[in-house]
């Protein structure tokens, strides 16, 4: 379930707060008796403010997908979709490959960033603070680096690869 822990770790910064003070809450409660029950409450207390940010932001991440849709050009078709995090800007939105561009649309189905395939000189899966694959690193013919946080990088990376290379051949468009 690697959508679940990349969800998990992406809300740690408010799930850890938010228990640490159910934790004092539920310690003041039992007036400072820590016994076998109080650590099994403390325990749900902490799966569930783990699991609620990530089973909500999952949910709200396929309810909005709905409303993304890409402004196709006549004749381009998706490829690829997923959902993405932008690090420059700091959101998260559906990112989106075609067989001509990949095009990122952020929370509210704005569409915010649009690289044509031929502007693509390398794009490679590295890793999230140096321990989760889930970036995927998007190297511009100018110099540009852009940075997205996706699910399944390694296969973002093959289908980009292919797209690029069919592109270049001159070939319309690719099988999905």
């Amino acid at each position: 379930m690697p959508s679940l822990l990349w969800s998990i770790r992406r809300h740690l910064g408010i799930s850890l707060p938010l228990f640490a003070l159910y934790a004092v809450a539920i310690v003041l409660a039992t007036n400072g008796v820590v016994d076998g029950r109080t650590l099994a409450v403390l325990g749900a207390v902490l799966v569930l403010t783990l699991l609620t940010p990530a089973a909500v932001s999952a949910l709200n991440r396929r309810h909005l997908r709905g409303s993304w849709s890409p402004a196709l050009a006549e004749g381009e078709q998706v490829l690829h979709d997923g959902p993405a995090d932008r690090y420059q800007a700091g959101y998260f939105g559906w990112l989106f490959l075609t067989d001509r561009r990949l095009v990122l649309y952020r929370v509210g189905g704005k569409e915010d960033l649009s690289i044509p395939l031929a502007q693509l000189a390398e794009v490679r899966a590295t890793r999230y603070a140096g321990i989760f694959a889930t970036d995927l690193r998007l190297e511009l013919g100018d110099g540009t680096v852009e940075t997205l946080q996706v699910e399944g990088s390694g296969e973002w990376v093959e289908k980009l690869e292919a797209a690029r290379a069919e592109a270049a051949r001159g070939v319309p468009s690719i099988t999905p």
